[in-house]
């Protein structure tokens, strides 16, 4: 494709927090302090201005008329913590977005400490709250300086939309004190999570961290001795074990992936008042019992929603006092599972119930009703035999 000159007038605003212009907002265990005070000390961080460390701001940075494969730096730029706690700065995250936001999924950027590279990706992955966390956290004792620079590559695929677009944002650094270790969980959206059990492994046992509540995070003190350290994860009954080097990456953040369960009917129509079960595939961890736990009951577009982590898992659908046995799916993969039954047509008229064959109970026929796909035992009123039958996925099976 041949390359067109594109104007990308791209305004960044570098400022430091997660709360807006002039302020900060530090993560605890539990809440968020605007006054940026822990214990004996303050939280501030600074970037150089015209030749002076500023609290809390960070000089503008422009990027113009840019065109595809081209690459570009922005900076260098001092950073200086300018409190009297030590920091660690561990996430880079973007907001207040004007313009054309499409031009930041083109947009590939690389962010530097004295020169080495901290964090890799996507300036649209910015904007997402699961992403944009450091491989390598930046630590800066209280009135140490360091210096960050932005690469910046626009895709060569970039094509004639982009021409005469720009995109200014904001791009807000996130800090925190150097001894904490935080978890957290978000859904597919970034937004956090309540209910998730995390605990770690101190050398010698599991030591529990808590149970996420509307934040989705929880922040600890972890023992000074600890370098790398397994955290756990229980969401939903399905427990994930995540080894990781504290020293140079704190944050533990897991994220879900959605899934969608149907059933439809024979002629594709969806069916509500059905119930989806999962379980978990035996490669991985999961309840001891090994039982299968309601996802939910089907809507009136024959669907239930739903966020897990993104691994294997057994789906089961039931329906009319008929379960299906179970199908192993990665959701990452697979985000919609669907099920279909198949119509059941008694040309005599005569049939009164059925039940599933193996076990179950008698349930009323009505004709033409719609069922899982498996075998069953139908009983007639004018005196003919019960009938055994296997009901077919998205056809029509006639009985007596």
């Amino acid at each position: 494709m041949k390359k067109r000159f594109i104007l990308a007038a791209l305004s960044v605003i570098l400022i430091f927090g997660l709360a807006g212009m002039g302020t900060m907002a530090w993560f605890t265990s539990r809440a968020e302090s605007n006054e940026n005070t822990f214990v004996t000390g303050t939280l501030r961080l600074g970037g150089k201005i015209d030749g002076t460390f500023e609290k809390e701001k960070f000089a503008t940075l422009n990027l113009e008329n840019m065109q595809p494969n081209e690459s570009r730096t922005l900076g260098p730029v001092e950073l200086k913590n300018m409190g009297t706690l030590p920091l660690k700065i561990y996430r880079i995250s973007a907001a207040n977005p004007e313009g054309n936001l499409e031009l930041a999924g083109m947009l590939e950027i690389e962010v530097k400490f004295d020169g080495t590279t901290v964090y890799t990706g996507r300036l649209s992955d910015l904007f997402v709250n699961s992403k944009g966390f450091f491989t390598l956290e930046q630590k800066l004792a209280p009135d140490a300086v360091t210096s960050m620079t932005v690469d910046i590559h626009m895709d060569e695929l970039a094509g004639d939309t982009y021409q005469n677009n720009s995109l200014t944002c904001d791009l807000l650094l996130n800090a925190v004190q150097t001894n904490k270790t935080t978890v957290m969980i978000m859904d597919s959206l970034g937004s956090p999570l309540e209910g998730a059990y995390f605990s770690y492994w101190n050398g010698q046992k599991w030591v529990s961290l808590g149970t996420t509540d509307s934040s989705g995070s929880i922040g600890s003190i972890l023992p000074p001795n600890l370098t790398t350290t397994h955290v756990q994860i229980t969401y939903r009954g399905y427990t994930r074990t995540v080894n990781q080097n504290i020293q140079n990456q704190s944050f533990f953040v897991f994220g879900t992936a959605p899934v969608t369960v149907k059933l439809v009917g024979s002629d594709g129509q969806p069916i509500p008042g059905a119930v989806a079960y999962v379980s978990y595939a035996p490669d991985y961890p999961g309840p001891t019992d090994g039982s299968y736990r309601a996802l939910g009951t089907t809507d009136e577009n024959g669907e239930v929603k739903a966020e897990l982590l993104p691994y294997d898992y057994y789906f089961q659908m039931s329906y009319k006092n008929a379960t299906t046995n179970g199908i192993s799916y990665n959701i990452a993969d697979h985000p919609v599972i669907t099920f279909q039954t198949g119509k059941v047509h008694s040309d005599s008229g005569k049939c009164v119930s059925f039940y599933k064959s193996g076990g179950g109970s008698w349930t009323n026929f009505v004709q033409d009703i719609e069922l899982l796909p498996m075998s069953y035992v139908f009983r007639f009123s004018d005196g003919n035999p019960n009938e055994i039958a296997t009901v077919v996925a998205g056809q029509v099976t006639n009985i007596h």
